[in-house]
């Protein structure tokens, strides 16, 4: 808990620095001017691109642990929600939330459905480098910042990669550096992670069928496409044109911010990604911490208070088992 508290207080003091930065160039009478007379229907655009990435994503997961288990979309899809709203109170917290709650649902390992986070992950920073790919083609003069998260997320993506292999194939040479890591752990501290990790495997297992490989990147790809959909309707709701290309530079620099300690609600994350990605694109500061704004309100805030709902009315007893079960 106090590992969790000081995370927090880091993201907070973050959060308030990067709403700082992106408050000081704004009018705060113009962007309140600008909120005030918001276009609802586009607001309401914004709020379906948050759905919608939600629906992906949980479609997403859902094919990722096909192998193990076959738990509703239903489920799942609450699953999703609960952990995102987590996330959003306290950073990187709702990843262990969702599995552990499909994994006691479904009666799986733990460990086996946690892996399926990791696997999202590179496919995550995989669709950002896809999407990045796509403005900085689309237009050549977006900033250099593009290109730099590009290669962050490259990085990320073959880091991942090889991880996974090292994991699903492993060597005499990975054994042995795994065995120097663990060595001073307690014997029996050591088994029960050796044992997790043995059944973590599990998880990856979608990763050896490059048919499958193909329709998740897709898919992520589209997930995090309706991101982008949701920004260019916040800045619609003020009455911003802004091209794809900035919608896009606003999620990646967005992707980037939440890869530090992020605050509540990625509260200034999100207002300093969109104040630097519209000024691409010429926006004003003022318009574009409007829009920030309605995307929080619209997608953030929306996915904390159906998540807290999910969390209200769901019921995660343990449901009977069937043959095709992944066995922990």
């Amino acid at each position: 808990m106090r590992g969790r508290t000081r995370w927090m207080l880091a993201g907070l003091a973050i959060g308030l620095v990067f709403l700082w930065l992106a408050f000081r160039e704004a009018d705060f009478q113009a962007s309140w001017s600008a909120l005030t007379q918001a276009n609802p229907l586009w607001a309401f655009v914004a709020f379906v691109g948050g759905a919608g990435f939600m629906a992906q994503k949980t479609q997403r997961w859902g094919v990722i642990l096909r192998p193990m288990i076959q738990p509703g979309f239903h489920t799942l899809h609450r699953a999703v929600y609960i952990g995102t709203a987590a996330n959003l109170v306290v950073a990187h917290t709702g990843e262990i939330l969702r599995a552990s709650l499909v994994a006691r649902k479904s009666q799986a390992a733990g460990s086996a459905v946690l892996a399926t986070v990791a696997v999202e992950r590179i496919l995550d920073f995989a669709a950002l480098l896809v999407l990045t790919g796509v403005a900085l083609v689309w237009d050549p003069g977006m900033s250099p910042l593009l290109l730099t998260a590009g290669l962050l997320s490259l990085g990320f993506v073959l880091v991942g990669v090889l991880g996974v292999i090292a994991f699903l194939n492993p060597t005499p040479l990975s054994r042995r550096l795994g065995m120097m890591v663990l060595r001073p752990l307690p014997s029996r501290l050591r088994e029960w992670v050796v044992r997790q990790l043995q059944r973590g495997v599990a998880g990856l297992g979608v990763l050896t069928e490059p048919s499958v490989i193909l329709k998740l990147l897709a898919l992520s790809v589209l997930q995090w496409s309706w991101i982008v959909v949701a920004v260019w309707a916040s800045a619609q709701a003020i009455g911003v044109m802004v091209p794809v290309p900035a919608a896009i530079a606003v999620f990646v620099l967005t992707v980037i911010g939440l890869t530090l300690p992020s605050s509540p609600a990625q509260l200034g994350t999100t207002q300093l990604a969109f104040v630097v990605g519209l000024e691409l694109a010429g926006a004003t500061a003022a318009t574009a911490f409007a829009a920030s704004l309605v995307y929080t309100v619209c997608v953030v805030v929306a996915m904390m208070v159906i998540g807290a709902g999910c969390w209200i009315v769901s019921d995660w007893k343990p449901a009977a088992r069937s043959a095709h079960q992944f066995e922990p």
